[in-house]
Parts: structure tokens; C-alpha cells; sequence
């Protein structure tokens, strides 16, 4: 009987058959997983291993959950019982799932031998924060499910990429991610499950999923469709490598797996060509930076020696020294790092944007990059001149340029170089736009890219807004102020709160219209999903997505809004100022009617009145000249008539008349 060195009589009294314990792990709850069969201690193949089988192992233990059902704690000792063990994890114990005969497993040493950290929690209830991978078949890929409020939910799928799956695949013990699955590709969680997160981004070094950041906790917009998967790497081979303690998981100190262990790479002989080999071994597309590493690593110094042409596909195709005999000429403090950058196929990037590969130590200064067809590529200095330098950093949200200069230096970039021999006149919205040389039609290389300083707005502050491109300053293009540049605003949920909130922040007291189309802007669309209530005090106190992250795939989006000002009246106030016009211009118009009245009436008064002053009397009256004979008029208010009229008379002189009467009833007979 083989026995390990940790096999003592008093546990070979104690322990029956199908006792599992798990050791090496610094604690109860954690470490490599050992069974006892045939009075042995023994441990568990790896082959066909899943989270269901690590869930009735913590079970059996007496704990609450699985933190991580896959991780190594180091070879183990005596024989390999278990192998193939396939648990639905529901089982009692890890003995009542389907396994191989006992002793009989796929493992050849015990490299292969599997661990397990279970919660700390015996209460039965996971931790909050809590992931776990289902709906597959293995137990290293599936649907993303983590634990929040007493409740399994899943996360939906917006913005999620391999980072985010870096950080799952690492908190469930596994060394990597490959793939991140969107659209509920290991199907849908159950209708009464919740969706916990939404919009998750994490950098790639956070510790778990909980960590990284994203939407306030529950959903309102994702539905179980947008599930969000995951497929983790579950060994590491020899020539494996990876970047470690860096600022995002492009970023870091190169480690290598060698004799089943992560060891360094001496900068000594380290160049553009060997960063070259390693950005693209990790699935990224070019070099940003070679440095020695900020945080010098630990044990093992693998590699004393890496030599390069560029052309290789993984670190150890080079011409290499390895180190195994202990005499390394190189300290920890030698140890290399490496800043990588991805630059094909961004689902993000639009057609003609611009970014700047930005220097660390000068965040608003950096290598100028277009994308083009897309890739992501640099723009050559031939023809450059500030013009230029006015538009792109316009285009990329800054007030003004500062520097910019021809680096000749060889950086590692492997893109294209887009353009040469641009010539913009000034008014143009995007570096696209200005005249050049042709699409890749240059004979530029990549000391020859142009690396350009921007001027942020110093008069502005975070969250700032403004209006631009309109005929006045009360309208236009909203732009919103945002770490140090000038973006737009998606017209997403767009509504006439929300350009209250606008119109007030700027000192207006209302809206004349709420969305209005000024053309498309430039720079960052900086805010999406804008929903305020119109109360708030300025735009970025309303409920919105987080920066830089909105439904809109283009500037033909962005939002313009008309506020009151320079005589321009709200729509909320036309209706009735239109009902206030129609009812004085009303007044007006019968005044004007009676008033013209009254005019006749005193201009034909004044005719009569003329009359009688050179008339002639009837009686002793005066019958006015020209007046129709028989034809009454005033004097005095008594009224006359000439009863002796001639109808016909060839109005000649009148005849002799006698006295007449006054018959004042016959006056307008």
C-alpha cells in the first residue's frame, strides 16, 4: 500500500471510504483534492472535471458554494483514485457520481491533479458576488451567471469582450480566457431569472467580476437573448506567456511557463522585433512600449537570452536561452515589460474616427491614428502643417493643437499608414474630410508618423455643455465637456426634459425645440441614454450611461437643441401669445370699423355745413347751391326741403320762390 506523507494512523482510523479532504491550501476551504479509497488517501484527475463535480465536493466539505471549481495547488502524492468523474451536482458525495473504475483515470502524473476553493461560508448561501459558468457541457465554458441578492442572475452581453472574461476565467481558477460569447450562445437563463449586470467593463486585472465597473445592479433594457458566455483555458503549456501586475492585461511584465512553472525574461538582449513577437502571440496587433518592468517578479528568471527576426509566432521560436542550470547573469530588477495595443477589426471605432496612442506620462500626447477600412493606422508627416493639426484635434474633442513632430524612431506599430500629404483648409469636421494623397497610397514607414499634442479647453469644466454650428449661440449641436475634451450627445432617449435641463444649464428659460439636426459633429460621443426628469441642474445629474458609451454608431446621431433667446419665443408660450394677437388685432379691427364710421359721418356733415354758408334761402332759409331741390339738409338741427322742385330741371338757377314752411315731417320724404 502507497501511502502519502500526510497519511497518519489517526486519519486512516477516522476516515472511511469516499472521505473527501482537501490540503495544501493554507485553509479548510481550499486546496488540492485528495479521496479515500482502499484505507488510502489518494487524489482526483483532472480529465472531464467541472464546476457540478467541485459543487458536490464543497458540499460534502460542508460549505456554502464553489469559488473555484479548477485550480492547481501543486502535484500531489500516492495514487491517482479518481479519473473521470462526472457529477450533476445534485450528488450527496463525489463517490455517487459517474466515475471510472477506481485508480483507473486518464492522468499520467500528477501535474494533472485538481483543486478546488470552496466558500468560507458553511450557511449553504454562496457569497454575493459568486460566478459560475452553465449550460455547457464543460465545466470551463457556459452562460455567466453570478450570485446577487440571495439569487442566481445572469449579465448581459453590451460591451462584453475578452476582458471581461479574463476576469471570470481567473476568478473561477482557470489561467485564461479564449473566447467571450454574446447572444445567449449557451442559451437563455430562465424567465424568472434576473439580468444582474449590464454595460460590465472591466479592465482585466480585477480579482472578480464584482469588481469590475458597471450599471447600477438589475436591468432594464437587456433581455435573456443577450445572455453573455464565456469559454476559459483550462492548462498552460510549456512556452505559454503572459503579462503580469500591469495597469490593463495588454500592459505588464512578461512571464513565461517553463518546467511547470511562471518565470521572467531578461531585458538584456530585449528589442522592438522580440515585443513584436510577443504583443502577437497574445493576440493583440502591435507595440506601444519596451520597458524594464515596474514590478520586478519573483523566482525563476526563465529566459537569459531571446533573440528575434519579427516574423516568428510565439516567443520560444526565437533563438532563446534558457536558464535551467541557475546561472543567470540577470536580477529581477532587469526583468522586461511590454505595452501592447489591439488595432483590427474594433467593433467600437467608426469609419474616419481619430484616436491618439497616448504617452503615459502626457495624456493629451501621442501618436496620431486613423481608422480606415477597418484597421486602425498612422498618418505620415509628408505635406503636414498646422492646419492640419487644428482639424484633428478638433476632431478629436480639443479646443486647440500645441505640438506635433515626425517621429523617427521605430515604434513596433504594424498597421497600415492610411494617409500622406494631407492639405485641409480649416473648415473641415474630420481629418477624412481634408484633401490627401489617396487611401495607402504613400511610401511612408512608421518613423515617419506624425505625433501630435492637443490643447484641452481650459476655460471649461468636467460636464460642461455648449451649443455649436447654430445661427446663434442659443442653438446648435449639444457638446458636453468630458475628460478634458468636448464630445457629442446621442439622440437615444432623447427627449424635451432633457433639453430643458440643456437650456437651463446654459442660462435660458426654455425650449424652442427640443431636437433639432445641426449636421454631424466630431470627437467622442460622450453621452447615450440621457433620461432626465427635467429638474436637474445640469445634464450629467440626470440618469444616463456611463461615459463614452452609447446605442450610436455615428455622428449622424448626435442631438441639436434651440433654446429661448434673441427674441426667439418656447413653443409652450406661442399658443398663447397667438391667442392674445388674434384677440387685440380683433379689438383693433372693429375699432378701426367704427372709427371710419364716424369719419363718413363728420366729413358728410361738414358738406352741408359748407352748402349752406353759399347757398340760397327758402323762405327765410337758405337752400344751398348745388343741392338737389328737393333734397332735405340741416341747419341748426331743423331740416328743410323745396316743395316746388321740377324733377329733371336742368339745375339752372332757381325761380322765384314765396316764403316756405318748415315741414319738418316731410323732411325725408
Amino acid at each position: 500500500m502507497v501511502t502519502g506523507e500526510k497519511t497518519t494512523a489517526d486519519t486512516l482510523l477516522t476516515s472511511a471510504e469516499g472521505d473527501i479532504r482537501l490540503v495544501d491550501g493554507g485553509a479548510p476551504w481550499k486546496g488540492r483534492l485528495q479521496v479515500f479509497h482502499d484505507q488510502t488517501w489518494g487524489t482526483v484527475c483532472n480529465d472531464s472535471w467541472s464546476y457540478e463535480n467541485a459543487l458536490v465536493v464543497c458540499r460534502q466539505r460542508g460549505y456554502a458554494g464553489v469559488v473555484s471549481p479548477y485550480q492547481y495547488f501543486g502535484p500531489g502524492y500516492g495514487p491517482i483514485h479518481l479519473g473521470g468523474v462526472v457529477c450533476r451536482g445534485n450528488e450527496d458525495s463525489l463517490t455517487d457520481c459517474s466515475h471510472n473504475e477506481w485508480d483507473d483515470t486518464n492522468c499520467t502524473s500528477h501535474e494533472q491533479d485538481i483543486g478546488v476553493q470552496c466558500t468560507e461560508e458553511t450557511s449553504g448561501v454562496p457569497e454575493t458576488g459568486a460566478v459560475r459558468l452553465v449550460g455547457s457541457l464543460g465545466s470551463y465554458e457556459g452562460r455567466v451567471e453570478i450570485f446577487y441578492d440571495s439569487q442566481w442572475g445572469t449579465v448581459c452581453d453590451s460591451g462584453w469582450d475578452v476582458l471581461d472574461t479574463s476576469v471570470v476565467c481567473r476568478q473561477l481558477g482557470f489561467r485564461a480566457a479564449s473566447d467571450a460569447f454574446q447572444s445567449a450562445f449557451f442559451g437563455e437563463g430562465s424567465a424568472t431569472q434576473p439580468i444582474h449586470m449590464v454595460n460590465v467593463l472591466c479592465t482585466g486585472n480585477e480579482g472578480e467580476l464584482a469588481d469590475c465597473q458597471h450599471d447600477d445592479w438589475g436591468n432594464e433594457f437587456c433581455s435573456h437573448y443577450e445572455d453573455a458566455g464565456v469559454r476559459c483555458i483550462t492548462e498552460y503549456n510549456e512556452g505559454d506567456i503572459r503579462l503580469a501586475d500591469g495597469p490593463m492585461s495588454r500592459d505588464g511584465r512578461l512571464e513565461i511557463y517553463h518546467n511547470n512553472e511562471w518565470g521572467t525574461v531578461c531585458s538584456t538582449t530585449w528589442g522592438p522585433e522580440e515585443a513584436e513577437v510577443t504583443c502577437r502571440q497574445l493576440g493583440n496587433d502591435g507595440v506601444n512600449n519596451v520597458y524594464y518592468s515596474p514590478t520586478p517578479g519573483n523566482g525563476s528568471i526563465h529566459l537569459s537570452r531571446v533573440d528575434c527576426t519579427g516574423s516568428e509566432t510565439e516567443l520560444i521560436g526565437c533563438d532563446v536561452t534558457f536558464s535551467d542550470n541557475g546561472n543567470n547573469p540577470c536580477t529581477h530588477g532587469e526583468d522586461v515589460g511590454v505595452d501592447c495595443y489591439t488595432l483590427l477589426t474594433d467593433p467600437t471605432a467608426l469609419e474616419g474616427q481619430l484616436r491618439q496612442s497616448i504617452d503615459r506620462t502626457r495624456p493629451i500626447f501621442g501618436r496620431l491614428e486613423l481608422y480606415h477600412s477597418n484597421s486602425w493606422g498612422t498618418i505620415c508627416f509628408d505635406g503636414w502643417h498646422q492646419i492640419n493639426s487644428g482639424v484633428a484635434c478638433r476632431q478629436l474633442g480639443y479646443s486647440s493643437f500645441g505640438y506635433v513632430y515626425e517621429n523617427t524612431e521605430a515604434t513596433g506599430f504594424i498597421g497600415p499608414v492610411h494617409l500622406s500629404d494631407v492639405n485641409c483648409t480649416g473648415d473641415e469636421v474630420a481629418l477624412s474630410h481634408c484633401p490627401h494623397g489617396g487611401w495607402g497610397e504613400n511610401d511612408c514607414r512608421h518613423t515617419d508618423d506624425i505625433y501630435l499634442e492637443c490643447i484641452p479647453d481650459d476655460g471649461a469644466d468636467e460636464g460642461d455643455t455648449r451649443l455649436v454650428d447654430g445661427e446663434n449661440s442659443w442653438e446648435g449641436r449639444l457638446q458636453v465637456f468630458h475628460d478634458q475634451k468636448w464630445g457629442t450627445v446621442c439622440n437615444d432617449s432623447w427627449s424635451y426634459e432633457n433639453a430643458l435641463v440643456v437650456c437651463r444649464q446654459l442660462g435660458s428659460e426654455g425650449v424652442v425645440s427640443s431636437y433639432k439636426y445641426f449636421g454631424p459633429g466630431y470627437g467622442p460621443i460622450h453621452l447615450g441614454g440621457v433620461v432626465c426628469t427635467g429638474n436637474e441642474d445640469s445634464l450629467t445629474d440626470c440618469s444616463r450611461n456611463d461615459w463614452d458609451d452609447t446605442n450610436c454608431t455615428s455622428h449622424e446621431q448626435d442631438v441639436g437643441v434651440q433654446c429661448t433667446g434673441d427674441g426667439v419665443v418656447p413653443k409652450d408660450k406661442m399658443a398663447g401669445w397667438l391667442i392674445a394677437v388674434i384677440v387685440i388685432a380683433s379689438v383693433v379691427l372693429l375699432c378701426c370699423l367704427l372709427g371710419l364710421v364716424y369719419v363718413l359721418s363728420m366729413k358728410k356733415s361738414k358738406k352741408a355745413q359748407d352748402s349752406a354758408a353759399s347757398g340760397t334761402y327758402i323762405g327765410n332759409q337758405v337752400m344751398p347751391t348745388g343741392q338737389s331741390k328737393s333734397a332735405a339738409f340741416s341747419e341748426n338741427g331743423a331740416m328743410y326741403h323745396n316743395p316746388n322742385y321740377i324733377p329733371g330741371s336742368d339745375g339752372g338757377p332757381p325761380p322765384e320762390y314765396s316764403d316756405a314752411t318748415v315741414d319738418s315731417s316731410t323732411a325725408y320724404s
